[in-house]
């Protein structure tokens, strides 16, 4: 189980340069509840995994707008080359397919700004993530990923690129 809490600004505005002020909202002002089933299988002694997940999000309003629930969703398989050291470790590649599935109708906002944000009511979407992570030391780990929409209705597209540290206990 997943709890979303309203978090950052629902309101905020903002303009670039040339262009005229708009609503860039921060957050989107609502609670919710994802419950998910998660399953995943390792290949061992290949060092490969696959990985699935689905849900149900249970979406309420927030900032006055009306959030219909949906039904998120992931496949991943990776494969890991263990280096044996304390430095650069290992690396581990690994592709992902996600997605979010409305269960109303999806309707357009008229807002750039909140369709751009990921806050946008009735979103769906399909992306693919390839990504990388590599061993630093002992448990950290350096991650990045590549991320493109494929599909979608009231969502960013496009090339998206995350990267993050990742400690291990």
């Amino acid at each position: 189980m997943e709890v979303g809490i309203p978090s950052g600004d629902e309101k905020a505005h903002g303009s670039v340069a040339g262009q005229v002020d708009h609503q860039v909202p921060l957050g989107d002002g609502e609670w919710d509840v994802a419950f998910k089933l998660y399953a995943s299988h390792s290949f061992y002694p290949v060092p490969a995994y696959v990985s699935v997940d689905f849900g149900y999000r249970v979406r309420n309003s927030g900032g006055g707008v009306q959030y219909d629930d949906d039904l998120p969703w992931a496949v991943e398989g990776g494969y890991t080359f263990d280096f044996h050291r304390n430095w650069f470790s290992g690396l581990t590649s690994f592709l992902t397919f996600r997605g979010l599935k409305n269960t109303g109708t999806p309707k357009v906002t008229g807002f750039a700004g909140l369709e751009a944000s990921g806050n946008t009511p009735d979103q769906e979407f399909v992306d693919v993530q390839p990504g990388i992570s590599l061993g630093i030391w002992k448990k950290l780990s350096w991650i990045n990923v590549f991320s493109y929409t494929l599909a979608g209705e009231n969502t960013g597209a496009g090339w998206g690129i995350r990267s993050g540290l990742s400690f291990e206990n």
